[in-house]
């Protein structure tokens, strides 16, 4: 039923990430991770901020996509494809369109 995805992102100008869209299911997340008091904790982010230039790695253990309600289990050498939706310093929005390879 849940699934996560790691990337690393980086962008020529500071942007946000408001938004991803999945082939394999409507309900991703971004979400981070932290150490508080020495238990993990998970929360869920409205948005990603990047930094012009500066590479955000989504990775176990701090900040990753979390791929809720799976139309079907996730299977090494399948192909997904997302669509993650930014804005820019004027409130102008694009999209990117990548495809990832389950691992």
């Amino acid at each position: 039923d849940v699934g996560a995805a790691y990337m690393t992102l980086t962008a020529n100008t500071d942007l946000t990430l408001n938004e991803i869209e999945s082939s394999v299911t409507e309900d991703v997340e971004i979400h981070s991770m932290s150490m508080e008091n020495g238990v993990m904790k998970m929360r869920m982010l409205d948005k990603l901020s990047l930094k012009a230039n500066t590479p955000v790695e989504l990775s176990p253990g701090g900040f990753h996509l979390m791929l809720f309600d799976l139309e079907n289990p996730l299977k090494a050498g399948e192909k997904v494809r997302f669509t993650l939706h930014f804005k820019d310093k004027k409130n102008k929005s694009f999209n990117k369109s990548i495809n990832a390879i389950i691992k």
